[in-house]
C-alpha cells in the first residue's frame, strides 16, 4: 500500500481474511454489509486457497455486490500473515477495518466509529470491547474481551488488550508501518500486535468501552493452541516483537526492557526443559538469574523462580494450568 494508491472517494475498507470457512463466512459478510451508513465502503477478501466451499459462496457475493465485495483469491497458500498484508495493500478506504472470516460485527459498529475518528485527527486507530464465542455455537458467547484506559507505548509493551476484530485505523499510517517496518520480512506470528506498538509510537490509540463485534474462540489456531509447546512458541514470537521494538525504541525503562527480556527468557527456558536441549537451558537460566530481583508482580517471580529452582513442579502446574 502506498499513500498515493489511498482513494478519497472510499471511506471505508473492510479487510476480511478467510480459509475454509464455509459455515461462518456469510455470517461474517451479512454483518459488514448489514452496517447501516452513509459512507462509501469496500470489503476486500483475501481467501488463501480454501478446499471447501468458501471460494463458491465468496463469489455469489461479489455477483451481488459488484460495487462492494472484491475477491483476492490466491493461487498459492500465503499464510494467516502473508494473507492479511496482501488484502491490507488492496485496501483503498480512508479507513481501516478488519474481520475474520469465523468473526462477525454487531450493529452500529461503522456508525460509532468512524465518525470518532473524523472528529479526533490525532487519534490514529480506536478499538473497543468484543464477546467471545467458543465452539460450533454462534449463540455460546462468553467472557467479554474488554480494552483499557491506557493504551500508551509502554503499556502496550506489558500487554496487548486489542482485539483486531474491532478496530479502525488510518490508512495513510498502515501505508508508513508497512513501509517502514516491513513486517513480512520478520518471522512474527502475528500479524496485528506489531501494529498496535507502531501506532502507539506514532499516534494514539483510543479505547471506546462498548462491545461492537463477536469473537470466535477456536482451541486449534496459532494464538490458541491445542499443545502447550505450540503456545509456548506463539508467546515466544510475541517476546520477539517486543524486543524489537525496545531496540528500535530504547528510550523505554529500564524495568520495562528488563520484564520484556524475562519474559523472553522464561518462555525460551520452558520450550529448552520440553525439548530437552541442555544448551538452551543453561542459556536461558544464566539470563534470567539477572532478572530474579526485577520489579514484576508476585505471580510472575513466583514463576521465574519455580522454573530455575523447582523446574518439574512448575512445568507441571503451568501444564495443568494450560489443559484447564
Amino acid at each position: 500500500m502506498r499513500n498515493s494508491e489511498i482513494q478519497s472517494d472510499v471511506k471505508l475498507s473492510v479487510a476480511v481474511i478467510t480459509y475454509n470457512q464455509e459455515k461462518t463466512i456469510s455470517r461474517t459478510l451479512d454483518s459488514i454489509l448489514g452496517q447501516e451508513h452513509d459512507y462509501t465502503c469496500e470489503v476486500v477478501v483475501g481467501d488463501d486457497c480454501s478446499s471447501d466451499g468458501t471460494r463458491d459462496i465468496l463469489r455469489g457475493y461479489a455477483a451481488r455486490y459488484p460495487d462492494r465485495v472484491r475477491l483476492l483469491l490466491n493461487e498459492k497458500n500465503l499464510g494467516v500473515v502473508g494473507n492479511y498484508f496482501n488484502v491490507i495493500a488492496h485496501c483503498r478506504g480512508e479507513y481501516i477495518m478488519e474481520c475474520a472470516g469465523d468473526d462477525w460485527w454487531l450493529p452500529g459498529k461503522v456508525a460509532l466509529q468512524v465518525p470518532y475518528l473524523d472528529a479526533c485527527p490525532e487519534c490514529g486507530m480506536c478499538y473497543t470491547d468484543a464477546a467471545c464465542v467458543y465452539g460450533s455455537d454462534p449463540e455460546s458467547s462468553g467472557r467479554i474481551l474488554r480494552g483499557q484506559p491506557d493504551n500508551t507505548y509502554p503499556s502496550l509493551l506489558i500487554s496487548d488488550p486489542v482485539p483486531a476484530v474491532t478496530i479502525v485505523m488510518r490508512s495513510r499510517l498502515v501505508a508508513r508501518y508497512l513501509e517502514e517496518i516491513r513486517p513480512e520480512q520478520h518471522d512474527w506470528k502475528m500479524e496485528d500486535y506489531p501494529m498496535w506498538l507502531w501506532f502507539a509510537r506514532h499516534s494514539r490509540i483510543d479505547y471506546i468501552p462498548v462491545r461492537t463485534c463477536c469473537y470466535r474462540v477456536l482451541q486449534n489456531t496459532v494464538s490458541h493452541s491445542a499443545t502447550y509447546l505450540s503456545q509456548l512458541r506463539f508467546l515466544q514470537s510475541v517476546s520477539d516483537v517486543k524486543l524489537f521494538y525496545c531496540n528500535r525504541y530504547p528510550d523505554v525503562s529500564d524495568e520495562l526492557h528488563a520484564l520484556v527480556q524475562s519474559e523472553y527468557h522464561m518462555n525460551d527456558l520452558q520450550i529448552g526443559y520440553i525439548l530437552n536441549d541442555s544448551e538452551r537451558i543453561a542459556r536461558s537460566r544464566a539470563a534470567l538469574r539477572k532478572y530474579a530481583g526485577v520489579g514484576q508482580g508476585w505471580a510472575k517471580r513466583v514463576k521465574l523462580w519455580g522454573l530455575l529452582w523447582f523446574p518439574g513442579l512448575m512445568m507441571r502446574v503451568l501444564q495443568y494450568k494450560f489443559k484447564a
